[in-house]
């Protein structure tokens, strides 16, 4: 096993990867904590900070500014897509947009940069450009939207 290190922030805590896996333990009783699903599907943690305000902490963010993730970018990414899979060798930094770029619908054949709105039936399109989202137009179809973002990519990215 590794050694333990303080969680960043949260000097009443510590941490380590045990075979690529995040352990989260109070150090003085040693108590290990038990890691909860939040509502968009990411384990996280529930610590105590030194004013005894609760504040949570989603796992791969734990990882992320404690342990070193390969990637360039800023942005923590599952490779895998599965939120809950945070051993380390399944976590990279990315931009923004290769972020966008993993998500389900992309793997599963979905147009990059194209988003229904379910509540009139057209696609939207948007772009991070100079890491901010710039909101691109509202189309009839996911390849006009596509197509949008492409071009403001290739053009102002």
């Amino acid at each position: 096993m590794d050694a333990w290190k303080d969680v960043l922030n949260f000097p009443t805590y510590e941490c380590m990867l045990s075979h690529g896996l995040l352990i989260i333990r109070i150090k003085r009783s040693k108590r290990v904590l038990k890691k909860h699903i939040s509502s968009r599907g990411y384990p996280r943690y529930a610590l105590r900070n030194l004013e005894g305000v609760i504040k949570y902490l989603y796992e791969h963010k734990v990882i992320q500014y404690n342990f070193p993730v390969v990637g360039s970018g800023d942005v923590i990414d599952h490779i895998d897509g599965d939120k809950a899979n945070n051993n380390i060798s399944n976590l990279r930094l990315v931009t923004q947009r290769e972020n966008c770029q993993n998500t389900k619908k992309h793997r599963a054949g979905g147009l990059v940069g194209a988003n229904l709105d379910k509540r009139t039936g057209k696609y939207v399109a948007h772009a991070y450009l100079d890491k901010k989202q710039t909101h691109l137009g509202v189309f009839d179809t996911e390849l006009e939207a596509h197509q949008a973002y492409t071009k403001a990519i290739i053009n102002g990215g």
